[in-house]
């Protein structure tokens, strides 16, 4: 029996995705710049909609909440209530996106497609027309600062490097979910066209990594992994020509071609070629660094900043910290994060993730591809407390469920 749908959840449902797509959109007047839309929105979601089927992967990344809260009980300080905020938006915004993404039985197309045109739109007339439009919508609006530094549009994020990976990241959730569908190519032709618009530079570089990385894997993993390999190795050869004879050559005060003459240049001084580049690496490094160092055993929620200040001190490894760490009390990459303040305890994230692209990649899925990019990205300056993380995770613990393997409705 179909259950009948209410449009006041169906509504909700709606505007959680909206709220997770748009993670930046200043409704509420909070100096953040991820806004607590989608966290506060999930509760009554979570609430009003009842399965009785609670997927393994929810529990445990209720689990992992359970564990973070245990660490700011025995070492409370203002610094790990915040950092609390990403264990909380990562379980409550995953289950909440499962259970309106099995409520409204996906993410609704056209709304979805809507998404992508708003974005669209704000970028392109940000790059072409006014730098300035729609900067009240968000914390940091605006990008005439950004183009100054020869740096991208931003559309509703609040910086290039986050519309970059807004874009990214809908490209994977358009191919999961919408890749039969008629308009799938011209929405990720609109994405990266985006991604030009956004220049951001640690977005185009987290992405040859990982496509990299999967040729790698695939020519280690695969019968005909031969072919990946010369596949790979040929990509390599013809991107390295173009950027050594032509790329390079363009005149332009774009920080991505700064950057570039760095790496070929300089190569020894790609890490401290601008703050954001030293800063970017020193989030995503040294903790998954201080995770080895200690075998595993979690930090807890606010020693970050005691932890860098050790490794400034370090002759071996301190000079690679070259701006200063005094002010560094978070760490804004997702994966970093957990290992680093719950040590093995925060396995979940990377066990789901692979977990749920594995049972895709039996239907049909490329979810080696998906699954290496994902988990790039989550190393490149976003926490789980910016809505769309949470809001993928639950995407993919619900294609798992009706896809990787059948559950039983209620």
């Amino acid at each position: 029996m179909t259950r009948k749908k209410n449009w006041s959840l169906t509504f909700l449902c709606g505007l959680l995705i909206v709220f997770c797509i748009f993670p930046y959109l200043r409704i509420i007047p909070l100096d953040l710049d991820a806004q607590p839309n989608a966290l506060i929105l999930s509760v009554p979601i979570i609430l009003l909609i009842r399965y009785r089927h609670v997927p393994m992967e929810i529990i445990m990344l209720f689990l992992m909440f359970l564990c973070a809260c245990a660490a700011l009980i025995f070492d409370p300080s203002p610094i790990g209530f915040r950092a609390l905020g990403n264990y909380v938006s990562l379980f409550l915004i995953t289950f909440a996106t499962y259970k309106a993404l099995r409520y409204t039985n996906g993410i609704p197309y056209k709304l979805f497609c809507y998404c992508i045109y708003v974005w669209f739109i704000f970028g392109f007339v940000q790059t072409f027309i006014d730098s300035t439009f729609g900067d009240f919508l968000t914390l940091r609006g605006g990008v005439e600062s950004w183009q100054k530094g020869g740096r991208g549009a931003t559309s509703l994020a609040v910086e290039p490097t986050y519309y970059g990976m807004i874009c990214v990241f809908l490209i994977i959730l358009n191919y999961l979910n919408f890749r039969n569908c008629k308009n799938y190519k011209w929405l990720n032709l609109l994405l990266v066209i985006q991604i030009v618009f956004s220049k951001s530079t640690m977005v185009s570089l987290f992405l040859a990594i990982a496509f990299v990385t999967y040729f790698l894997c695939k020519g280690l993993s695969s019968r005909k992994g031969i072919y990946y390999i010369i596949y790979g190795v040929i990509a390599v050869i013809a991107g390295n020509y173009l950027i050594k004879n032509y790329i390079l050559n363009i005149e332009s005060d774009s920080r991505i071609f700064t950057i570039l003459h760095a790496i070929y240049n300089k190569p020894s001084q790609f890490l401290f070629v601008d703050y954001s580049v030293n800063n970017r690496f020193m989030h995503a490094f040294f903790p998954i660094k201080g995770f080895f160092d200690d075998f595993g055993m979690p930090h807890g929620l606010a020693h970050f900043n005691t932890y860098l200040m050790e490794v400034k001190r370090d002759p071996e490894w301190g000079y690679l910290l070259a701006y200063d760490v005094a002010k560094e009390y978070r760490i804004n990459c997702a994966i970093p994060l957990v290992l680093f303040e719950i040590g093995i305890l925060g396995f979940p994230v990377i066990y789901i993730l692979f977990k749920t692209l594995y049972g895709l990649s039996k239907r049909g899925y490329n979810g080696l591809l998906c699954g290496v990019i994902l988990f790039f990205m989550m190393l490149n300056n976003m926490p789980f407390s910016q809505a769309i993380l949470p809001f993928i995770y639950g995407n993919l613990i619900y294609l798992y469920q009706v896809n990787g393997r059948p559950y039983k409705p209620n």
